[in-house]
């Protein structure tokens, strides 16, 4: 506590910080009031001589030096229209959209521009071809650095993003469908995030939306049916109400799931005897969801907001099965050809997600606080029916209960100071979970495992703004204590705490077209709670997959760069990785014919090489995007004195079309390229290909949108091969990606909610 109560002390200090220096500052907003970052501030002389020049930063604020011959502000932002202010004059600078600019932009495609602010890669999505692409899911896989793999989006070489809309967290992807591309504003690609984010955060996708003006109520409403082997739908209804300053939102969201996989598993086991387990298999599930949401949001002037956020999810139901036909050998010699079917059901349930916030500004500083309440449980019910041709028949049973809670609090204080701006802030995190695994007839051993966490961060971020570009600085502290309990008894060899501080530094410059940015951060990535569970998890005859509580997280090292000039877009960095987390197999003791898998701690340090490069230029009604990158790792495995070398780069090409055909028309063909190269210890054996078409007519005034898409017609290939010093795994994959999608969406005076809430504990959320 004493701790605590220190820093507290120091965040408080910082935000009573008072200036000596003489400084101009304002606010500079569109014309919608949202805040302009990055907006260009110039004070000048009466002859419009240049004195001095700042950037504003993400919340729309600036700060400049005064001047004795100072006269005006100009300020600029590209798309506006500049404006001049007098020095008394300054409080709150709308602009306003520059028609001739945006017209010409919209005649001849000329948007969306990629540039570089600050630490992200930001694009303009408004009055582009992209907003007419879909939905906010196709504007970000056709933007630089970013892919789409297996329904998640990835950034290159930095892994899953964690994505933002208008500062609240993304917690599923299909909220992104329900998201229309016209009513996204622009999109922030963070390849090396600061401080106020959490330590195993290595990028960040922040979206923000068209702030449309008016009041009264509005709706969205939106179906989409998805075809393939079996039929999956989307089915969305939006609302909002607003008056004044009093905004009130509600969604509900119905989500049919059909998916199946179809697998050919070739194992090797190398034990007293040689295993053999080739196995053709069928995976497939069926769930249906349905999630709600209701909020307000109360704006008692354009310095102070409130709001409250509540979802419930409710898991209808949910069953999986796979059906599996084996041929197993000893030593070449035949032991079992054994066919197993099993079925698992989950029970239904309620998962409850709350977000309490605040935001204001008080002077010159600006408060963010935000509280997480998050709840929920999982039971999982599952049957095998084992048939064997030469060894007895058995039926297994297991049971899976899981229940998570997680309690989060972060606030944030920012003041200006000279011209640069200092950030500092405080994060709690209480997280529990308990896992009970059971088999009644002792194949595998049951367990119950409870974790409790308590994470406490403090951090500090300052950025100084420069006339060509700006440099920022940032250090986080983590201290987290971890409780490791089985059956109820604390594990004092299994629980510790972490003592750990994050350094970042960026900078980044622009002259004329040409902009740079370079950045250098420490990351973590912890293990996730299923991977530290003690539980010995049954997947069939010859197979288990076993927990491991001694998991250490893993800690990067990441410099990295980005460039761009008009639209062509240069990027890569260069990461070092310790304590990376891989998966073994090894044979059970005393059992040559039970194959174990189980995660560990690499020892030795992964470095890696990643780069990107990605050119959109505008040719008439055609916008082609074409892209490259290559992730290559130095890794060579060791397990006594065997050697699995991992070294083969992986590639990635793309090649995007957009058709802006006019009178509502647009129409979309994208290719993909993945070669056979290496991602830690998998590679991928056949090389990917994948296409995707669209087409897309918006109808009346564009209240009404209807789109045909065809996914993944090629069906692109997902296989992989891995292998330690007595076990290997080859898997060849068949998923049901190739489908045919119809969407309708319909909105009536559609308003987007003013929600500012931002979240917190969002790292420990998602390892849950």
């Amino acid at each position: 506590m004493k701790r605590l109560f220190v820093l507290y002390f120091l965040l408080t200090a910082v935000s009573s910080i008072s200036l000596s220096a003489q400084n101009i500052t304002g606010k500079v907003v569109d014309e919608y009031d949202s805040p302009l970052a990055y907006a260009n501030v110039i004070l000048q002389r009466s002859d419009s001589t240049y004195i001095e020049g700042a950037v504003a930063d993400t919340s729309g604020r600036f700060t400049i030096s005064s001047h004795p011959e100072a006269a005006r502000l100009q300020i600029s932002f590209i798309g506006y229209e500049t404006q001049y202010r007098a020095l008394n004059d300054l409080e709150l600078i709308r602009l306003e959209p520059d028609t001739e600019v945006l017209g010409k932009a919209v005649v001849k495609a000329t948007l969306p521009k990629t540039e570089i602010h600050g630490d992200a890669l930001v694009t303009k999505i408004e009055n582009s071809v992209l907003a007419e692409s879909g939905s906010a899911t196709d504007v970000l896989e056709r933007l630089p650095g970013v892919t789409l793999k297996d329904e998640s989006f990835e950034v290159f070489g930095k892994g899953t993003p964690l994505i933002f809309v208008n500062g609240r967290q993304v917690r599923d992807n299909a909220e992104l469908e329900q998201l229309n591309s016209n009513e996204v504003k622009a999109v922030e690609v963070v390849m090396n995030p600061g401080s106020r984010y959490d330590a195993s955060v290595r990028s960040v996708i922040r979206i923000q939306t068209v702030r449309k003006q008016g009041e009264g109520f509005g709706f969205d409403l939106r179906s989409t049916t998805y075809q393939g082997e079996n039929t999956d739908l989307i089915e969305t209804v939006n609302m909002n109400y607003r008056y004044k300053g009093f905004d009130v939102f509600g969604s509900l969201n119905y989500t049919r799931n059909d998916w199946f996989q179809k697998a050919v598993i070739k194992e090797t086991l190398q034990g007293r005897q040689l295993l053999k387990v080739d196995q053709n298999a069928v995976f497939s599930g069926l769930s249906n969801n349905l999630a709600a949401t209701i909020g307000l949001n109360y704006q008692f002037n354009e310095n102070h907001s409130i709001g409250l956020r509540y979802r419930p999810d409710y898991l209808i139901s949910s069953k999986n099965g796979n059906h599996v036909l084996a041929d197993v050998t000893l030593d070449g010699i035949i032991e079992d050809v054994n066919e197993t079917k099993a079925i698992g059901y989950a029970d239904p349930k309620v998962d409850h997600q709350m977000n309490f916030y605040y935001n204001g500004t008080v002077g010159k500083l600006n408060i963010d606080f935000n509280t997480d309440i998050l709840g929920g449980k999982y039971t999982e019910i599952k049957r095998f029916d084992e048939l064997s041709e030469m060894q007895d028949d058995r039926t297994l049973n297991t049971s899976n209960h899981i229940i998570n809670r997680l309690y989060a609090s972060k606030l944030i204080f920012s003041y200006p100071i000279g011209k640069g701006s200092l950030s500092a802030g405080t994060e709690y995190t209480y997280t529990y979970r308990t896992d009970d695994y059971l088999n009644p007839e002792g194949y595998v051993e049951s367990s119950n495992t409870t974790i409790q966490e308590d994470n406490v961060n403090v951090f500090l971020d300052f950025v100084y703004p420069f006339s060509f570009g700006s440099v920022s600085a940032g250090l986080r502290y983590e201290h987290m204590a971890f409780n490791y309990y089985q059956d109820k008894a604390y594990q004092t060899d299994r629980s510790r705490k972490y003592d750990n501080v994050y350094p970042n530094i960026s900078f980044d410059a622009h002259a004329g077209d040409f902009q740079f940015m370079l950045s250098y951060a420490v990351k973590t990535q912890r293990p996730t709670y299923h991977q530290l569970r003690n539980s010995v998890v049954y997947m069939n005859k010859y197979s288990v997959d076993v927990g491991n509580p001694f998991l250490l997280p893993e800690v990067t090292h990441d410099l990295s760069f980005m460039s761009a000039w008009k639209y062509i877009q240069l990027g890569g960095s260069f990461q070092h990785t310790r304590n990376a987390i891989l998966q073994q197999g090894f044979a059970a003791e005393g059992n040559d014919k039970l194959i174990m898998s189980k995660t560990f701690n690499l020892e030795q340090g992964i470095p890696t090489l990643v780069a990107f490069v990605s050119v959109n230029p505008t040719i008439s009604f055609w916008s082609p995007r074409l892209g490259a990158s290559i992730e290559k790792q130095w890794l060579t495995i060791r397990y006594d004195s065997f050697e699995f070398n991992c070294n083969k780069p992986m590639v990635q090409l793309e090649f995007g079309n957009t058709f802006n055909l006019g009178k509502g028309f647009t129409f979309n063909a994208d290719y993909t390229y993945i070669n056979c190269g290496f991602w830690r210890d998998f590679m991928g054996v056949s090389p990917s290909h994948k296409v995707d078409v669209s087409v897309r007519k918006s109808f009346l005034n564009d209240a009404l949108t209807v789109e045909l898409r065809g996914h993944d017609l090629l069906q692109a290939k997902d296989d992989i091969f891995t292998q330690t010093n007595v076990f290997s795994i080859l898997q060849y994959n068949i998923r049901d990606t190739r489908k045919a999608s119809l969407t309708i969406r319909y909105r009536f005076n559609s308003t987007r909610s003013k929600y500012k809430g931002t979240g917190a504990g969002d790292q420990q959320k998602s390892r849950m």
